[in-house]
């Protein structure tokens, strides 16, 4: 009986909800840097070139800059219609993940912290996005002088996390179907980029998206949570 009550609870469990306050703070967080990069001139100068991806080799630029800006890209967005897309679904899918996370660590009878995990998660898809994004750019042999393209945002860490939430929400299939929308959503985009003035670093968002992949069996447990869906 108790069983059942808990995953009708869940089950009804709004999918806008910040029952686990972290993801919100993340997501304030990124809308903060934005606005702080944007409005404080003497802070972009300062930071500028490690909060920016581009391709590796890129003239002007060390090896140890490179190698932090794959984590660094994270705090910077390209408008505030990209931070805000961002942090939506930080907001959002981090609850699934967090709470996946907490009854992964009770079912194991470990100590983890879920707050941990989302942190390790959300991290690791920023860095295998700007993984994936060098890998395109040495594919199609970029330029690395100054017409070298760009990336910036947490991107690959919202889309890691799209794949962990899918993994606590419906298991496997759960999130290979969110990997199979995210994709289509993806390629939509590309297509249509041209004809709107859109820029999108698609290889980033895939990367991230495996990146969470990688993650969610050890950190997170399956069919734990549900999100209305």
């Amino acid at each position: 009986m108790t069983e059942n009550s808990n995953q009708n609870r869940k089950a009804r469990e709004p999918f806008f909800n910040f029952s686990e306050p972290l993801p919100a703070y993340t997501a304030g967080l990124l809308i903060a840097l934005f606005l702080a990069l944007q409005f404080i001139p003497v802070l972009w100068r300062a930071v500028g070139p490690l909060v920016i991806l581009r391709p590796l080799g890129f003239l002007g630029t060390t090896l140890p800059e490179q190698l932090f800006t794959l984590l660094g890209h994270g705090a910077a967005h390209g408008s505030f219609t990209h931070v805000l897309m961002n942090a939506g679904m930080i907001a959002v899918l981090g609850v699934a993940t967090v709470k996946g996370a907490r009854l992964k660590a009770v079912s194991a009878g470990r100590r983890r912290s879920a707050k941990l995990s989302f942190l390790t998660i959300f991290f690791f898809g920023i860095i295998t996005g700007g993984l994936a994004q060098w890998l395109y750019w040495f594919v199609i042999s970029a330029p690395i002088g100054s017409n070298a393209p760009a990336a910036v945002g947490a991107s690959g860490g919202a889309s890691a996390l799209l794949a962990v939430a899918g993994w606590a929400i419906g298991g496997k299939d759960q999130m290979m179907k969110f990997g199979f929308g995210w994709a289509a959503i993806n390629l939509i985009m590309v297509l249509i980029g041209p004809y709107i003035g859109l820029s999108l670093a698609w290889p980033a968002h895939l990367g991230g998206f495996i990146g969470g992949m990688i993650l969610a069996a050890p950190l997170v447990k399956p069919n734990s949570t549900g999100l209305g869906l």
